[in-house]
């Protein structure tokens, strides 16, 4: 979901945290942590997000 919402452009941490229904400050805090330890910056992700989106072209 962090992802997903990381597709529509940067976001700050308050913005993600209102959006994202449910989601308690400490989880978006730890997965923000976990994608930056595995090397993830949110360019990155949003670029995995947008990989998964785009269709291959078909010849």
């Amino acid at each position: 979901m962090i992802i997903y919402r990381l597709l529509e452009g940067p976001k700050r941490y308050h913005e993600l945290l209102e959006e994202i229904d449910g989601i308690s400050d400490h989880l978006l805090t730890e997965r923000l942590v976990n994608f930056y330890m595995e090397g993830m910056s949110a360019y990155s992700a949003m670029n995995a997000a947008a990989e998964m989106f785009i269709k291959p072209d078909v010849e």
